[in-house]
Order: C-alpha cells, then structure tokens, then sequence
C-alpha cells in the first residue's frame, strides 16, 4: 500500500545517511568494531547497529579525552 512504501523510502533514505555518516566517522575516529556495527545493521536491524555504534563511539570518545588528558598533565 502507499503508506508503507512511503515508509519504507523514508526509512531507506534515513538508514543510508546514517550509515555514510557512520563509516566516515569511524574513520575519523580510528573507532573499532566497525565491521561488527554493519553487518548487525543489515543481518539483525538497522534499530540494533546505530545504538552499538554510538556506544562505540562515545567509548572512543572517552578514550582520546583520557590520553589527552594523561599527556597535558
């Protein structure tokens, strides 16, 4: 029905800018388990890959502000 092809474009769409914006910030951020982050997006779904992949990158995150802060003390 239109409604659901509706949906599923918006969902499509959605699901590929997040996806370009996650592999370029995995590389920007050196960040691990990238590998891990997509295929649990395409073989279980797109709602259990992004989560894991903020976790991942707020560990990163985390981990860069902890050596900088070691090296400016």
């Amino acid at each position: 029905n239109p409604a659901a092809q509706s949906l599923s474009r918006d969902l499509a769409i959605g699901a590929t800018a997040v996806t370009i914006w996650m592999v370029s910030e995995a590389r920007r951020l050196q960040i691990r388990g990238l590998v891990l982050v997509l295929l649990s997006c395409v073989t279980i779904a797109f709602a259990c890959g992004a989560p894991l992949f903020l976790y991942l990158r707020e560990r990163r995150l985390a981990e860069l502000n902890r050596s900088a802060a070691e090296a400016g003390t």
